[in-house]
């Protein structure tokens, strides 16, 4: 990729803004990862005041996106930006909001910590946290990728979407084993199954995220098909499932779309 030098633009000042719009964006990765962490520490913890305190936080990302938004518009408006200047403006921007979506959702995710701690132990609160891990992992690589303007990287971490899907996936089916065959689950798993589908939306944005960055870095779209399973779309629970006695606890197996035995 062309590199933003001193030398590039006539004005070194336009290097400069550039630079602090860059500088931003990486800010707001930082606070994103670190919402994300905690929401996940106060979910698996079960930790209240943690959770508060996330909620609280993402006022933080929303403010820094206004920023990140006000200085693309100056670039914009001062700077006349062309090609590869104007790919870097148009994807910070694009990304700040993806950036924020995040914490929206990683917010959500704290949200629902006080409802859970009236169900301790958490029954199947285990299966969130590798699908959990995996997101923080792709966002540290898309934030690696972001600050080294990486098209490889942020490539990897577009392609590894589907392994976030098909954790989605198999969580789905857990906890909707879960629901059914010990209806005393119902609530505490249907708020993990919104937490569940909260971390796949991250995933979704992370990779538009690294979309942008692969059409900032080479000015090629990614044009094939972004690789999804979404198996959950046809995940079926025979109409003849008969319930077994609401004491039984069985564990779902996750290698089978058959209910377990009873």
């Amino acid at each position: 990729m062309k590199k933003i030098t001193a030398e590039q633009h006539t004005h070194h000042s336009f290097d400069e803004d550039l630079r602090r719009l860059d500088t931003m964006l990486l800010e707001m990765f930082d606070q994103v990862i670190a919402l994300l962490q905690d929401a996940i520490k106060a979910m698996t913890e079960v930790d209240q005041e943690l959770a508060s305190a996330v909620v609280k936080r993402d006022r933080a990302i929303d403010e820094l996106e206004i920023r990140v938004e006000n200085q693309a518009v100056r670039i914009l408006a001062l700077r006349e930006p062309k090609a590869v200047d104007l790919r870097w403006v148009i994807a910070a921007l694009e990304s700040s909001s993806d950036l924020e979506r995040m914490g929206d959702m990683a917010k959500n995710i704290a949200k629902r910590v006080a409802i859970l701690a009236h169900f301790v132990p958490i029954e199947g609160i285990e299966g969130i946290v590798p699908m959990a891990r995996l997101i923080l992992d792709s966002l540290a690589k898309l934030r690696q990728a972001w600050a080294e303007k990486n098209s490889t990287l942020a490539l990897e971490t577009w392609t590894g979407d589907a392994d976030v899907d098909t954790h989605f996936d198999v969580t789905f089916k857990n906890l909707l084993f879960s629901m059914i065959y010990t209806p005393q689950n119902i609530t505490p798993s249907t708020h993990l199954l919104f937490i569940a589908k909260n971390l796949e939306r991250i995933g979704d944005h992370v990779t538009n995220i690294a979309e942008a960055l692969y059409y900032l870095e080479t000015g090629r779209k990614l044009d094939s098909v972004r690789p999804k399973t979404d198996a959950h779309y046809s995940t079926l629970i025979p109409q003849n499932a008969t319930l077994p006695n609401s004491q039984t606890t069985a564990s779902p197996n996750p290698a089978s779309s058959e209910p377990p035995a009873k």
